[in-house]
């Protein structure tokens, strides 16, 4: 005996709506986990451009 479904349209986008929200969910926790990581290479970055732009200014007007 076998079973019909009569209706199956809303099932395919209720299956990827389902797909993306855990996708999502597990995008977020990896990216609030890698957060401050990234964020002290930024800053790490940025202090050595600062320091990078000191020197060139240094050299570009240089004290007399």
């Amino acid at each position: 005996m076998k079973l019909k479904l009569k209706d199956t349209k809303g099932y395919a986008l209720l299956e990827y709506s389902a797909g993306a929200a855990i996708v999502a969910t597990v995008l977020w926790i990896a990216m609030g986990n890698l957060g401050s990581g990234v964020g002290g290479m930024l800053n790490s970055i940025g202090t050595w451009a600062q320091g990078q732009a000191v020197i060139i200014d240094d050299q570009l007007n240089p004290v007399e």
